[in-house]
């Protein structure tokens, strides 16, 4: 709830910021720029909220298992992704 909360003041803030912009002279307002501060709100409040949950994956080690699981193949034969027993290239390319 506080991140969406946070985004919204941020984003509130940029088109106030441009607002304000437009009465100093040799300064325009730009829907871009007040684009860019709400993208930036979003990316930060984003981080904020998967940072914890990726810190926690990582200690666990369960990101590592997802990423080099072994994976069984059709005649039930266990192979790791990075450890792969066939040919790539079988053409010698």
């Amino acid at each position: 709830m506080w991140a969406l909360v946070s985004f919204f003041i941020v984003s509130a803030f940029g088109a106030l910021d441009e607002f304000r912009q437009s009465f100093a002279l040799g300064r325009n307002v730009g829907f871009v720029d007040w684009l860019a501060d709400t993208l930036g709100a979003g990316v930060a409040v984003t981080s904020y909220k998967i940072l914890p949950w990726l810190v926690e994956i990582t200690k666990t080690g369960l990101l590592e298992k997802l990423v080099w699981a072994p994976i069984k193949d059709p005649d039930n034969e266990i192979k790791t992704i990075h450890n792969r027993t066939e040919d790539p290239h079988p053409s010698g390319c």
